[in-house]
């Protein structure tokens, strides 16, 4: 058998590695759905046998969002690729039973979670949870939305008055 006919039988796994060091094994299938961890193993020509598989660091993916990505991945790893929405598009934001428990987190975390998928570019994980913050600040202004994500309320203007003239 052939080193092309063995690659092709087995499953090809990556290793990753978290910002606080801890090593996630995936398949080969789940990275397909991030754009970067794609590229990367396309760059480090990871398909071919004779290449060494180095581990890829990921500094800023700890590993309790790397377990919510992976979870994610696998959930998704046969469905369609997700297609992007038309600059049009109207924002649903009404989740499948499983994704809306997977999103049922706190504020801090689903921020967390965005700028994860946003990183490791993740389309259907940057819109899902994208969709769930925007339905968390819908209707609200925006001290009620710093309140919610606990940011400060310093927009580079102090008065209301100054906001007016010098923020518009």
């Amino acid at each position: 058998m052939s080193s092309e006919e063995t690659s092709s039988n087995e499953t090809m796994t990556v290793i990753v590695i978290s910002s606080d060091g801890k090593e996630f094994e995936l398949d080969i299938k789940l990275t397909e759905q991030s754009e970067t961890l794609s590229r990367l193993i396309e760059n480090f020509d990871y398909s071919n046998s004779e290449v060494k598989k180095l581990p890829i660091p990921l500094k800023n993916i700890n590993t309790t969002q790397m377990e919510k990505i992976i979870l994610w991945l696998n959930h998704y790893k046969d469905h369609d690729p997700f297609v992007p929405r038309d600059k049009n598009y109207v924002p649903n934001y009404s989740f499948g039973v499983w994704a809306n428990n997977f999103l049922n987190i706190p504020n801090n975390e689903l921020y967390e979670l965005v700028t994860a998928a946003n990183y490791l570019s993740i389309p259907r994980l940057y819109d899902a949870v994208g969709r769930k913050i925007a339905s968390k600040i819908a209707g609200k202004d925006a001290e009620q939305i710093r309140q919610a994500f606990n940011l400060t309320g310093d927009s580079g203007c102090s008065k209301k008055e100054e906001r007016k003239d010098e923020c518009s």
